[in-house]
């Protein structure tokens, strides 16, 4: 009597089903004194949900360790660069502030003459108001201006 082999399930690489050079896809690891292993590797890098499943092995192979380890890689220096650029974005954000703070306006008076005829009975009396305006000198384009001019109805105002 013959014996009747049980076939198993087929090894294959998870990630691109080759049946060639296959780890195991939850075994640790050491490449270059850091602990690796793949299957958590595949989840940190990718999000993806497989956990270990401990009724069967599952594997990947050579080539897709070496793919694997670039992305991890990759997304590492992804997210550095991300974190170093928002430094600098809240250090520069911070230091436009305190220039803003520590800049001094410069205000510039002018001192303007107005005056103004009053026509009552063909009476002309010439009144003359003086009027302040201060401007700021910086790029800002706020102009502030004070005035003690108050207006009366039937009057003209002339420079």
């Amino acid at each position: 009597m013959g014996k009747i082999k049980k076939r198993g399930p087929r090894r294959l690489c998870r990630c691109c089903l080759e049946e060639i050079d296959l780890k195991d896809l939850w075994t640790e690891y050491f490449n270059d004194d850091e602990r690796e292993v793949y299957g958590e590797m595949l989840n940190e890098c990718f999000g993806l949900p497989w956990e270990q499943r401990f009724e069967e092995t599952e594997f990947i192979c050579d080539n897709c360790v070496v793919r694997l380890r670039d992305a991890v890689s990759f997304k590492k220096e992804i997210l550095k660069s991300d974190q170093i650029l928002k430094e600098n974005f809240k250090n520069e954000a911070s230091k436009n502030v305190k220039e803003e703070e520590e800049s001094d306006a410069e205000i510039e008076t002018e001192y303007l003459s107005i005056e103004y005829l009053e026509d009552e009975d063909n009476e002309k009396a010439k009144n003359i108001v003086e009027i302040k305006v201060e401007r700021e000198t910086s790029n800002e384009p706020d102009v502030k201006q004070e005035s003690t001019i108050q207006p009366k109805s039937g009057r003209r105002y002339t420079e």
